[in-house]
């Protein structure tokens, strides 16, 4: 009676080290569970591992909480990155997994999504975590102002995202300096006189997100103006203030002399006009970044086309944009990255045109709109030949993707056309379920707007 030989293990150390370099960390701590040799080859890549993802790592399933913490025991001493999410792991526990912060003392980039950090043990923890970053993020974190504890102990810190946090009125800002970026978006309640001190006291600011900041007042707005002459990126609303005292006149913003990127978002019923109408034609031969959102003024719409250096223009839900809209474009020569998410009245014919005219394009966002089939691949082929670069088409919750995740003569031909194509388009989505089989479209993680 014969055994089974198994092959893998006859493979020299320089075989096996190629195959263990594809593992990702998780997999590569569960190898060292088969035999000491596997072990002994893990333990010399880990010094090589830079960042632990978690929300790649829990793509296939969540992550039992002791796994993570064998993963952080190997690498903590390594990474300079950590990004995790409350949804990672296989806890209901809304608590910053302490086993996971302990094991990181020397990390430049910290990214926490979803946690509680209300405690004193945990802000303890997280004191610890980030105080020797330069890169922290707290996206839908719940905290209060106690937080200034950590944030000004972290005295290496430059960029800093507090989003969608409703319980901070702005106090932990004070006393945090040095920022060179800052996201306070959907922070409904931070009060007005503390934006403006943490403003005046981090001049050199580049970047500044204040998007549903619904108590600032024109005098914050005039003293981000005033102050930060060196801001390149502003995301901000339409309008600021809810009730009858002078409104901010948008126009002013002309004044920053380095602002070349904007991001607007649009608030439905405010005002019968832009307010933003008098700042456009100030910034149409400088801006190199614009992304309006909720916008329905058609006025706005047909000045996209006068804007002469835009690199990058995104249009979210702008259901009267059309295709007289991107037929109208004047930056064909720049334009590199177009986002048309929840555009649903441009046709497949109109966005055909803007690839062909503007051959610097190396990404479109297409998500949420379903009138892209897989009929618009097989238009699209002949406009891929002889591009300068690939073409990223990102095709989020549209009837593409949805035939990306079945399986039949739809999914076969996007499987063959991207092979076919390999080299001058990648499709990209957010994933939703894996399947091994869908090996040739990564998955697509939304661009930070800097």
């Amino acid at each position: 009676m014969s055994s089974e030989r198994n092959f893998f293990l006859d493979l020299n150390e320089d075989c096996l080290r190629c195959i263990f370099d594809y593992l990702n960390v998780l997999d590569l701590v569960r190898m060292e569970k088969v035999c000491r040799r596997f072990q002994a080859l893990a333990k010399s890549i880990y010094p090589k591992i830079d960042e632990v993802d978690f929300d790649e790592l829990s793509q296939t399933a969540f992550i039992p909480l002791t796994d993570a913490s064998d993963v952080v025991k190997r690498v903590g001493k390594h990474i300079s990155s950590l990004i995790a999410s409350k949804t990672n792991f296989l806890s209901n526990s809304e608590i910053l997994p302490r086993s996971v912060l302990t094991q990181c003392k020397k990390l430049q980039e910290v990214q926490l999504t979803g946690f509680k950090i209300i405690t004193p043990a945990s802000l303890k923890r997280l004191s610890v975590t980030i105080k020797e970053a330069k890169v922290v993020r707290l996206n839908s974190c719940v905290f209060n102002d106690d937080i200034k504890s950590c944030l000004v102990e972290a005295t290496q810190m430059e960029v800093l995202e507090l989003t969608g946090n409703a319980n901070v009125q702005g106090s932990c800002l004070i006393g945090v300096r040095g920022i060179k970026e800052i996201d306070l978006s959907h922070c409904d309640f931070i009060e007005a006189d503390f934006f403006v001190r943490f403003c005046k006291a981090n001049r050199k600011l580049r970047s500044v997100g204040i998007i549903g900041l619904r108590l600032l007042e024109e005098y914050a707005m005039n003293t981000l103006v005033e102050t930060l002459k060196d801001l390149e990126c502003l995301s901000i609303n339409d309008h600021y203030n809810d009730h009858d005292d002078p409104q901010f006149e948008f126009e002013k913003l002309a004044q920053l002399p380095k602002l070349t990127k904007i991001r607007v978002q649009y608030g439905a019923g405010y005002t019968d006009e832009d307010n933003l109408r008098e700042f456009y034609p100030l910034m149409y031969n400088r801006l190199e970044s614009l992304i309006l959102e909720d916008i329905e003024f058609d006025s706005t719409l047909q000045e996209i086309g006068k804007f002469t250096k835009l690199k990058e223009l995104g249009l979210y839900n702008a259901g009267n944009c059309k295709d007289s809209t991107l037929a109208m474009l004047s930056c064909t020569q720049t334009l590199q990255e177009l986002s048309l998410i929840k555009c649903v009245n441009i046709t497949p014919q109109g966005l055909l045109e803007v690839i062909k005219n503007c051959q610097a394009l190396e990404s479109i966002n297409i998500s949420e709109c379903p009138q892209y089939t897989d009929d618009f691949l097989i238009a699209l082929e002949p406009h891929l030949i002889g591009r300068p670069h690939p073409l990223e088409l990102i095709v989020s919750n549209t009837p593409i993707h949805k035939d990306i995740e079945g399986k039949g003569p739809k999914c076969d031909f996007i499987k063959t056309f991207v092979k076919n194509n390999r080299n001058r388009i990648q499709l990209s989505y957010i994933r939703k379920s894996f399947s091994e089989e869908l090996w040739f479209i990564r998955q697509y993680c939304t661009r930070r707007f800097r």
